[in-house]
């Protein structure tokens, strides 16, 4: 997905998870991950391997996204604010009153950033939140790892149906 010609707006869900179904994603093992800043698009053609697919996807309503969180993973978006890039250790994140979130470079749009939800709870101020899994560097956040108060968190969406190994002459 990172060298497609719709850029950042190739990761919508709305556009991801079609590719996803219709062409499927590398194993890490086959096609590792590469930190854009220091290793450009490769964009490399892996004819033969295994290939992960899914057969569906659906949004999910906020008061689904727990329930979802007990049986799998669940992908989301959340808006991108200063204080997001710059966010370290346990405390729940999430913007304060005066910040404005970050707007995709000439445009009016507000940027997003992907996170794999992997779980949810209340802190000790009793502040509910989600964990996700960012795709930013071990370096960022708690190992890659960040508590989102649950509010922030927008375009939840589970997989429906199965996911499934596809054998693809290329990519």
């Amino acid at each position: 997905m990172e060298c497609v010609s719709r850029a950042n707006s190739a990761l919508l869900f709305k556009h991801a998870n079609p590719y996803i179904m219709d062409k499927g994603l590398h194993r890490e093992t086959d096609y590792p991950y590469f930190d854009h800043y220091i290793r450009p698009c490769m964009c490399s053609l892996n004819q033969g391997f295994l290939k992960i697919g899914i057969s569906g996807w659906e949004y999910l309503e906020e008061d689904e996204v727990t329930d979802a969180l007990n049986l799998e993973p669940v992908t989301a978006s959340i808006d991108v604010y200063p204080s997001l890039l710059t966010h370290q250790g346990m405390d729940v994140w999430y913007p304060r009153p005066v910040e404005l979130p970050i707007l995709v470079p000439g445009s009016d749009k507000i940027q997003r950033h992907a996170l794999l939800l992997t779980g949810y709870g209340v802190d000790a101020f009793g502040i509910p939140y989600f964990i996700g899994k960012g795709a930013w560097t071990v370096d960022s956040w708690m190992n890659g790892y960040i508590r989102v108060r649950r509010d922030f968190v927008k375009f939840a969406v589970k997989i429906r149906g199965q996911v499934q190994m596809l054998k693809l002459m290329s990519t």
